[in-house]
């Protein structure tokens, strides 16, 4: 029975899930696969962790994928990867990035397990939070929780639905959070003074973006989260 069909009933979804969890921690060829899989079958991959209207198996296929990264980024280092190919974690998480926010603003009452997944990939450390920040992550959610294309942006356009009013952004917040407070400065960098829990390995924003966030409205959004984050 392929994973589409699956879905048609959430019981039988849950448990393939449960059962496909503990073999995806003990095998990394497993675990690897699986993010490969999830990534070239993308609409498949957004319509069961974002669309679909149980909110059960949303979380059933978030807590797969989850696993499978954690293996996956463990392992790294042991994982042959042949010249030219992108490791299965990042394909997949630039995926999740670039296209699965559209995917979020139509399906805004159901994209908190989209986020929490990419919230709790940030928690594997720096590389992670690296790896996002440098896929545009910071300026694409504040695009998203601003819920209007930002200048910095490079993927924003008119041409999308918007979000109503009253739509919680409590996860996607916590997500641009953990990023700002993960990123570091050239006067940080120049200094050697870090704040706690970020290095010089962290990611620099360039002067310009530091100062568009600084000096515009859209600065706001990140300011608040960042007092959240560190509240």
């Amino acid at each position: 029975m392929c994973i589409r069909d699956r879905t048609k009933d959430c019981s039988s979804f849950k448990d393939a899930c449960l059962l496909l969890v503990p073999h995806i921690q003990d095998n990394l060829l497993l675990a690897d696969w699986m993010l490969r899989y999830l990534t070239r079958r993308k609409s498949l991959l957004f319509e069961i962790l974002i669309e679909s209207n149980s909110k059960e198996i949303r979380e059933a296929l978030k807590n797969v994928i989850l696993e499978a990264i954690r293996t996956v980024t463990q392992a790294k280092a042991f994982l042959y990867l042949p010249k030219g190919v992108e490791c299965s974690v990042d394909r997949l998480v630039s995926l999740l990035l670039a296209e699965g926010l559209n995917y979020a603003r139509i399906n805004h009452k159901k994209f908190d397990e989209y986020f929490t997944l990419l919230l709790a990939f940030t928690l594997l450390g720096n590389s992670a939070i690296n790896l996002i920040i440098a896929s545009n992550g910071i300026y694409a959610l504040i695009d998203f929780i601003a819920n209007t294309p930002t200048p910095l942006n490079s993927n924003s356009t008119m041409n999308r639905p918007t979000m109503p009013e009253g739509t919680s952004f409590v996860v996607p917040i916590k997500l641009l959070a953990v990023l700002t407070s993960g990123c570091i400065t050239q006067d940080m960098k120049s200094s050697n003074n870090f704040p706690e829990g970020v290095s010089a390995d962290s990611v620099m924003l360039p002067e310009n973006q530091i100062d568009f966030l600084l000096s515009s409205k859209w600065s706001c959004y990140a300011l608040i989260s960042c007092l959240l984050y560190t509240s």
